[in-house]
């Protein structure tokens, strides 16, 4: 029985002594991020057989384990995915709502300052400061929208770098995990190697910080890991890499590829959750719609201005010139498209801005297959016209009404399969600047100027002129007069005649007019001279009224109280929306979600932080609960030790019996 004690005795120190050293290592690394408390699995020994009776043979040490629940460990890998992809949405669009909105470098006050300076002007068209101020606001309102531009540009160019860099992350991060799964393989047969399942646990946890994913425990102790929609990222002791390249269609965004030897695979448009995730969805959703909204306000600016300034007179007796750059310049049209770098044909394009009114935010992929083109919008996916490749010679303009733009086909010819990017808007704001090269050349003026004769004897009256084309005969056969001037003769209370008052010839006669009413007499329906004139009152028979070229006309203001009126009137979005109201959308629409972004920031930051007090109540190492285990093990430890030196002297005595 002596031995049977010593025995006993000895397993008792030993197991003691294990959980001493497993309780210090806990002690040890309480500090230790990712470190998983263990503790240690006693047994009792196989007993043994003496005398016709079991006895106990001690204890032993059947496992170290980890204190570990993989349910809860997930959930805080899900909610450190999650997190981080609102977090830098949160943080990149905060940028963007900020200098958007900033009452000092924002686009609606620069707005507002260019339509004082028009008012301005109206009220005093004669006035050369007046000119100048609307000369210099022209240019400090392009000025403006280029350095909006330029911002979004930067923070484009971060968001690119940012995901080349965490694409590099991951791979290192997959090359880690599979090296750490080589290890634990190696040695899992010896036992579980609790340290390096802790290792290998915080790599996924960083791996999660950067993208979505999912993982699965293979027999051999080894953990494949997962991303997009179940691309492998590591298998065993093998792991593939994440790598950036440009993307086909638009050089300047980064696609993701998934690399494993030769074979590639595009997986941008699975990829969700971590940093990436949230650089992507930022990029999609928020800077792409941001740039085309902004170009969009800066297109309309500059369209609705041009064609009005062009429709007046300037300080020179000229009509007027283009204000801001020709949005549809050839180079504005050649930059609204972008050539998939696959393509097989050499198809040229070109898309013009025909009705700024309907410019949508989106993008557009026009796509050619069996010998019909089709548009589709890129955030719906759905498709919005199409048309057959054209058959005459080219170029070839084709209308797309629904959504204000025309494609111009240059030369050359599509294969089928070859894509293209259409980005109407994008370029608007880095394109927007002054092209008047003169103050005089701002045309407060109305070109025509209409005059009753001094005869005239009822009492008919000019209520309104407005010029609608200026690219007409009447305006461009000669400089400085009409051609031909015109003169509205009453043949009598009820009718008029239209006539050339340079050669007195009758352009149109026995007109009919309706006394008292407004009635528009010019165009006609037959006479168009790119104007129209309304005439109210009874005129009488005789009278006559004269319109002319508006030489001189230094003090009119007719045409800078139109531009003035461009303030107020539905410009945008089919007619809804003025510029102002257009850009403070813009604003509201970014400021909604950035708030969006916060509160799902904050929301699965607690979620997270619920996570991880959940997993550290039950894998996180407690000081006060070591405490005890040390004190309990070191009596065990001292126990042991009394029993074996009770042992020696059991058989001290028996041997002394034999002496």
């Amino acid at each position: 029985m002596a031995v049977g004690v010593l025995g006993n005795a000895i397993s008792g120190l030993l197991g003691a002594q294990a959980a001493l050293s497993t309780t210090s290592h806990n002690i040890s690394n309480v500090s230790t991020d990712g470190y998983t408390r263990q503790n240690v699995v006693f047994g009792a020994r196989n007993p043994v057989f003496s005398g016709g009776n079991f006895f106990g043979s001690g204890t032993q040490v059947d496992d170290v384990r980890r204190i570990f629940d993989k349910i809860t460990n997930q959930e805080v890998i899900n909610n450190t995915s999650t997190y981080n992809q609102f977090d830098i949405f949160s943080e990149l669009a905060g940028q963007i709502d900020g200098f958007l909105a900033d009452p000092s470098a924002g686009a609606s006050p620069a707005i507002q300052s260019f339509f004082d300076s028009i008012n301005g002007l109206s009220n005093d068209p004669s006035s050369v400061g007046q000119r100048e101020v609307v000369f210099n606001q022209v240019q400090i309102l392009s000025t403006r929208f280029n350095n909006l531009s330029s911002q979004l540009d930067a923070i484009a160019n971060r968001t690119e770098s940012e995901i080349g860099g965490i694409a590099r992350q991951i791979s290192t991060i997959s090359s880690s995990l599979a090296e750490m799964n080589r290890n634990i393989v190696a040695v899992s047969s010896f036992g579980a190697p609790n340290d390096l399942l802790d290792k290998r646990d915080q790599l996924l946890n960083q791996l999660s910080q950067l993208i979505d994913i999912s993982t699965f425990d293979q027999a051999d102790g080894s953990t494949s890991v997962f991303i997009g929609t179940g691309q492998s990222l590591v298998i065993g002791a093998q792991f593939n890499t994440l790598e950036t390249r440009p993307s086909a269609l638009d050089p300047k965004q980064s696609d993701l590829v998934l690399t494993n030897g030769t074979t590639k695979v595009n997986i941008t448009s699975s990829i969700a959750g971590g940093k990436l995730g949230g650089l992507k969805d930022f990029r999609d959703n928020m800077l792409t719609p941001t740039y085309n909204r902004l170009g969009k306000v800066a297109l309309a600016i500059a369209d609705n201005f041009n064609k009005q300034n062009q429709l007046g007179m300037d300080m020179n007796d000229q009509l007027g010139s283009r204000l801001f750059n020709d949005i549809n310049a050839t180079s504005a049209q050649q930059g609204r498209v972008l050539d998939n770098a696959n393509n097989t044909g050499n198809l040229s394009l070109q898309v013009s801005i025909n009705d700024v009114s309907k410019l949508t935010d989106d993008d557009y992929l026009l796509s050619f297959k069996s010998g019909i083109y089709t548009l589709t919008n890129t955030t719906t996916n759905a498709a919005v016209f199409s048309f057959p490749a054209p058959a005459g010679p080219l170029p070839v303009s084709v209308a797309v009404p629904t959504i204000g733009i025309g494609i111009t086909v240059n030369s050359g010819a599509a294969v089928d399969g070859d894509t293209f990017l259409i980005r109407p808007t994008k370029l608007g704001s880095s394109d927007l600047g002054r092209e008047v090269a003169d103050l005089r050349q701002i045309a407060a003026a109305s070109p025509i100027r209409i005059s009753d004769s001094l005869g005239n004897v009822g009492t008919g009256t000019v209520v309104s002129s407005q010029v609608n084309d200026t690219t007409n005969a009447a305006f461009t056969t000669s400089t400085g007069q009409l051609s031909p001037p015109v003169r509205i003769e009453f043949t009598s209370g009820s009718t008029y005649n239209i006539v050339n008052n340079t050669t007195n010839a009758v352009i149109e006669a026995g007109l009919a007019f309706t006394p008292n009413n407004q009635n528009t007499v010019m165009p006609t329906g037959v006479t168009d001279f790119g104007y129209n004139v309304v005439i109210a009152g009874s005129p009488s028979a005789g009278d006559s009224f004269v319109i002319d070229y508006n030489n001189g006309g230094i003090g009119d203001n007719r045409n800078a109280s139109l531009m003035s009126n461009l303030q107020t009137q539905s410009t945008l979005d089919g007619g809804t929306a003025s510029f102002q109201q257009g850009y403070g959308q813009l604003v509201t629409r970014v400021g909604a979600q950035t708030q969006e972004a916060n509160t799902s920031r904050e929301a699965n930051l607690s979620a997270l932080r619920q996570s991880q007090d959940r997993r550290e109540s039950v894998s996180g190492v407690n000081l006060d609960e070591e405490a005890a285990n040390l004190i309990a093990f070191q009596q065990a430890f001292q126990a042991s030790s009394r029993v074996i030196a009770v042992a020696g002297q059991l058989f001290d005595t028996l041997l002394g019996a034999f002496n």
